[in-house]
């Protein structure tokens, strides 16, 4: 992925410490034999038994969102995941294996909040309301 080093310094600095991102959809008839076989509980179990850290979880009646990190022993985070389950419509899985500090993902998620770059216009309705945006 190429992006420019004099526009956006903190994104570059951050994309280099990304080896690699994995990304599992379940929509329509895969979501409803995902949604019946309670694989969202398992899957939350199975970070636990892999020591991740839970960020955040946010639950509403719409969708549940969990960020989880697993750091090494000098405190740099080896891996995110973000699970999201649409209640009624769909499961996104995103592994992230990385390796920066919790400040470095600080300084970035600042600078992209002050220059206005976070954009939750394509994300679905449930997981906007979830971000408070509408």
């Amino acid at each position: 992925m190429f992006v420019s080093r004099d526009r956006n310094p903190e994104v570059k600095k951050l994309l280099r410490s990304v080896r690699s991102v994995s990304v599992v959809v379940r929509k329509g008839e895969a979501f409803r034999k995902y949604a019946a076989s309670d694989k969202y509980e398992k899957k939350l179990n199975k970070l636990e038994r892999q020591k991740f850290t839970p960020l955040f979880d946010v639950m509403s009646s719409e969708a549940n969102v969990s960020i989880q990190i697993k750091q090494n022993q000098r405190s740099h985070v080896r891996q995110l995941a973000i699970l999201i389950n649409d209640e009624d419509e769909s499961f996104i899985f995103t592994r992230v294996r990385c390796n920066f500090n919790i400040s470095q993902l600080q300084e970035w998620m600042k600078s992209a909040k002050e220059k206005n770059q976070l954009d939750f216009s394509s994300f679905p309705s449930s997981i906007r309301s979830l971000s408070g945006h509408p």
